[in-house]
């Protein structure tokens, strides 16, 4: 269900306005095929108007989606017809609509992932359905949501994950564990990575360094270089938040994960906090996990 702008070339009275917005509502919306652009119910021919009724709106409701609660509730036979069919097929068109209708019905393009997300239940959400259904500075939170219901597996998880955590925002709130969980999922079956792709594993150790809170200090992001790690500490930390410049020498074996555009490695340190201790502002780069650093991003640039 969405709202269309619709623009007369006339004035309405009071009663006329009244009469025509009785026309339509979330009980009777327009109704169209989005395949043909019909409108199927005569009377709104308000469609063909476009613009500004008032400050009122015309509900829209594409007429193959009829049936969703149908299929939600008294026959839920109609679901696999759903899946399979009417919202991959509702959502290709909208790829390809006119920017204009598409910038009338956000809401419309955006209810046709939550209503994949009902009437798909209890099966793992597809990476294309996700795209649709995730706000992209939402993404990682979106991801643990469905984690918990159950509904991402491990292919979605590997598909996502890179790029949500790559890209989330500083106010995100998703815990260290809940984070760390999701990290194991995709190491348990790619091993180490590289964005979620399998790559060589460093050997031996890893001098990292990490700008947070003592509080934060054991957190999942740890860097081979300190000028990024004391960046983070300075400028990314909640204004009165206390932070400092930490180091530890870490099993390459705990590295999960590694972003080579802000040589960011995602360590696992459950069991091995007491490696964690204070780094002088001034601290140098270790010579050994600089090299394989190069050395990782040598093989993703070859790999691209």
């Amino acid at each position: 269900m969405d709202e269309l702008p619709i623009e007369l070339p006339f004035g309405l009275s009071d009663e006329e306005y009244d009469i025509a917005q009785s026309w339509v509502s979330d009980a009777t919306p327009v109704v169209y095929r989005y395949e043909d652009d019909v409108v199927e119910d005569g009377r709104h021919r308000l469609w063909l108007g476009w613009g500004h009724f008032r400050s009122g709106a015309v509900p829209v409701l594409a007429s193959n989606l009829l049936y969703l609660r149908d299929a939600l509730t008294v026959m839920p036979e109609l679901a696999s017809s759903f899946v399979e069919f009417t919202l991959p097929g509702a959502a290709a068109w909208w790829a390809t609509a006119p920017a204009d209708l598409c910038d009338f019905n956000t809401q419309h393009r955006k209810m046709l992932a939550f209503a994949y997300v009902e009437v798909s239940a209890p099966e793992p959400i597809p990476t294309d359905w996700f795209d649709r259904l995730a706000i992209w500075d939402r993404r990682l939170e979106t991801l643990v949501e469905l984690r918990q219901a159950g509904r991402a597996d491990t292919s979605l998880i590997r598909d996502i994950l890179p790029q949500a955590w790559r890209y989330r925002q500083d106010d995100t709130r998703v815990d260290r564990g809940t984070a760390l969980e999701l990290f194991r999922v995709v190491h348990t079956t790619s091993g180490f990575s590289i964005w979620g792709e399998a790559f060589p594993r460093p050997r031996g150790w890893l001098t990292l360094f990490r700008g947070a809170t003592a509080e934060n200090r054991h957190g999942l992001s740890w860097s081979s270089d300190p000028a990024t790690a004391q960046y983070f500490a300075d400028q990314r930390q909640h204004p009165q938040a206390a932070a400092e410049l930490w180091t530890a020498r870490i099993p390459a074996a705990r590295c999960l994960m590694f972003f080579p555009d802000e040589s960011e490695f995602i360590v696992d340190l459950d069991g091995l906090e007491h490696l964690v201790r204070k780094a002088p502002r001034a601290a140098q780069p270790s010579l050994s996990t600089r090299a394989q650093v190069a050395w990782l991003k040598y093989l993703e640039d070859r790999r691209i």
